[in-house]
């Protein structure tokens, strides 16, 4: 999930720059034409409230105060990269970017579900978010690309981090929650008259937040540190379609829960583990991703012509 706020705030930028940019390349081709003092195309309303509207120039202007600077330097980061993954002959095949890509989609249950959030939240088409990614593996690659390692390295990061490896569980949970073992059983009554699950979530769950989606996790691996430990134990030994409960947890609350789906991973094969662990090893010993931007644009004679507004 990390991984994708980290793609969505990248990609809304880039969004955002294009839009800025294009914007006032429209606005600087009508101020060359326009010399008799007419109204131009940047001044034209976008919105009103009350007698008052607002421009399209002041809405770019508000924009490049609040983001310009930031964009600027994306724009920047993308060209240096792009000049630099040429200089190396270095590309991004579909299937390195599909698997950057299947990062961001941990935690949703389909990549079209994955897909139509981005749209619905954030206006990010398939294709800007595959450029995205597309990226991001270049930068790595390029981040890595002077580090050696041995295979005796990457023997050992395998058997001191097995469970990377090992095959995966992941369980689509949907957990209520309440304060009181009273309250439990008769979530417990309720869904014993088959009283569905998500009814009696919205019934009784404190969080709003949760509440608004019957109680529903989502996906979340067997071993998720940000889920209660109980809960994750009593999934464990629950089969699809079972549910589970009162389970007392380490706050003093209770909570049934039911798991609806499992899905197991094999375990990875040799050659794709080592693979990996090289990965990581060089990328523990890789400088911040932001200074190899920042050098790279120092190597390539990135400079600003026009300062940026402040932010």
């Amino acid at each position: 999930m990390l991984w994708s706020a980290v793609i969505v705030l990248t990609v809304g930028v880039l969004v955002l720059s294009g839009w800025i940019v294009r914007q006032g390349l429209l606005e600087e081709s009508e101020d060359r034409r326009s010399s008799d003092g007419d109204a131009l195309y940047g001044d034209q309303p976008v919105a009103s409230i009350g007698n008052d509207s607002i421009s399209n120039r002041d809405w770019v202007r508000q924009l490049k105060n609040h983001y310009g600077q930031a964009v600027l330097m994306q724009m920047l980061n993308r060209k240096a990269v792009g000049l630099e993954a040429q200089a190396r002959n270095l590309t991004a095949s579909a299937d390195e970017v599909q698997a950057q890509l299947k990062q961001a989609m941990e935690g949703y249950s389909s990549e079209t579900d994955y897909y139509r959030e981005m749209k619905t939240q954030f206006g990010l088409t398939s294709a800007e978010l595959r450029q995205e990614a597309e990226y991001q593996v270049l930068l790595l690659k390029i981040a890595t690309a002077d580090i050696e390692v041995s295979d005796e390295e990457v023997g050992e990061y395998i058997a001191e981090h097995a469970s990377e490896f090992d095959s995966r569980v992941r369980m689509n949970l949907s957990v209520i929650r309440v304060q009181d073992e009273k309250t439990a059983g008769r979530v417990l009554d309720s869904l014993a008259d088959g009283v569905p699950f998500e009814e009696v979530a919205e019934e009784v769950l404190r969080d709003a937040d949760v509440r608004e989606q019957g109680g529903d996790l989502g996906w979340v691996d067997a071993e998720d540190p940000f889920q209660p430990k109980e809960i994750l134990s009593a999934a464990a030994r629950l089969q699809a379609g079972d549910m589970a409960g009162p389970i007392v947890l380490e706050d003093g609350d209770y909570a049934v829960v039911y798991v609806k789906e499992i899905e197991r991973s094999p375990a990875m094969n040799t050659t794709d583990a080592r693979h990996k662990a090289k990965k990581e090893i060089k990328l523990s010993r890789a400088m911040p991703l932001e200074q190899v931007e920042g050098n790279l644009r120092v190597k390539y004679g990135a400079k600003v012509i026009k300062s940026a507004p402040a932010s």
